[in-house]
């Protein structure tokens, strides 16, 4: 391998990733030189590509596999993916790399992707499904180029045309393009949760409004559809506004969405369920069972929240997410029953848009913090320059 070539080797798709190559590339090339960092294969007319791509790829020392949530299914309009034909250019470069001990591969998902199984690759590329990942969140764009750079530099100590201290008529390059900073997230999150509080008692007192069947059951099942309801609308909101800060294509926003939306109906219908139980025939409830129903109510419609927004975070914190949102909820609801009306009979809309802000700034606090914690402390790197 040269030691005067790239040093780093950026393959991705075009169609599906170039804005976030490029905006990788930026990065990259403020900290490691604009000369060590390659990211398209020029083919001039005649040019053998498969030499032209076995040529850049073998000079290099990594390369970093950009991998959006098409990269292993996308295809020509035709049946089969592109990574399954042979002369797919995404294919032969990491088919290159992969037969190169001296090249590091590292497969960067972008856009909520996930790692592809060895049975969605051909034989030729397989062992890239044992490789572990980086993941880009837009959430976490800093901190995450900050690891890739971290392995980066451990990967390339001792590489010749790397020098650690600038020129001293350098100029100074612009800084990696940031994220979204958790105290923004935290308040567009309270935002949303506004909003879709107030649609949601919207959308669930139009339910209340139409009674469900004449029996003694009817109130139970009203209950069980007004949370239903509720949730479903919320959830929704969060799933979107969460796929959007993350840059997901629009078809990923409306599936996560139709996930938002049944991840809540099943949580607000189950809380429902509890709250309602109550009002079953021939059901005594005293005070303090009472008491306790609301507060298991409300911590299960809100561990349910907290449980979406973690599946939804990049790395996912389900578990994470789950217990802060049971939590929350369960407290939010003693705080109600002994500052309040334990039977809900103050204003519903101020208590309810208000428990889904609460629910959701904590929830999503809480996950930014464990991100947070979870971060090493940051070696710092002057540009690395043309010797």
């Amino acid at each position: 391998m040269s030691d005067g070539a790239q040093k780093v080797f950026i393959s991705y798709r075009r169609e599906e990733t170039s804005a976030y190559a490029g905006r990788l590339y930026d990065a990259m090339a403020a900290d490691l030189g604009e000369q060590n960092v390659f990211m398209d294969v020029e083919l001039a007319p005649g040019v053998d590509f498969v030499q032209r791509i076995t040529d850049a790829v073998g000079g290099c020392h990594v390369l970093l596999v950009i991998m959006g949530p098409r990269w292993a299914t996308a295809t020509n309009g035709g049946g089969s993916p592109r990574i399954a034909e042979p002369d797919d250019f995404v294919r032969l470069e990491v088919e290159t790399a992969l037969r190169r001990d001296d090249v590091t591969v590292i497969p960067v998902l972008v856009g909520g992707a996930r790692m592809p199984g060895a049975g969605d690759l051909p034989e030729s590329l397989r062992t890239l499904s044992r490789r572990n990942a980086l993941e880009l969140s837009d959430m976490r764009w800093r901190y995450d180029i900050e690891r890739l750079m971290e392995r980066l530099h451990e990967l390339l100590a001792g590489t010749t045309g790397m020098h650690t201290l600038p020129p001293p008529d350098e100029p100074a390059r612009a800084a990696p393009p940031r994220g979204h900073s958790g105290a923004y997230i935290v308040f567009t999150g309270a935002v949303v949760a506004l909003v879709a509080g107030l649609v949601a008692y919207l959308a669930s007192e139009a339910v209340a409004q139409n009674p469900v069947g004449q029996g003694d059951a009817a109130p139970f099942i009203q209950w069980i559809i007004k949370g239903a309801v509720e949730l479903a609308v919320i959830g929704a909101a969060l799933a979107i506004w969460l796929s959007y800060l993350q840059r997901r294509p629009p078809d990923e926003i409306a599936r996560l969405a139709l996930v938002g939306l049944i991840v809540g109906a099943l949580g607000g219908a189950l809380g429902g369920a509890v709250w309602g139980a109550r009002l079953l025939p021939a059901t005594v409830v005293d005070a303090g069972t009472n008491h306790a129903l609301g507060v298991v109510s409300a911590a299960v419609a809100a561990g349910f929240l907290g449980a979406l927004v973690g599946g939804l975070w990049i790395p996912r914190r389900v578990t994470i997410g789950l217990g802060v949102g049971l939590a929350v909820g369960a407290l939010f609801r003693w705080v109600e029953i002994y500052n309040f009306s334990p039977n809900g009979g103050q204003d519903r809309v101020t208590v309810g848009v208000v428990k889904s802000i609460v629910i959701t700034a904590i929830v999503i606090a809480a996950l930014a913090l464990v991100d947070a914690a979870a971060r090493p402390r940051s070696r710092q790197h002057a540009p690395l320059l043309r010797g």
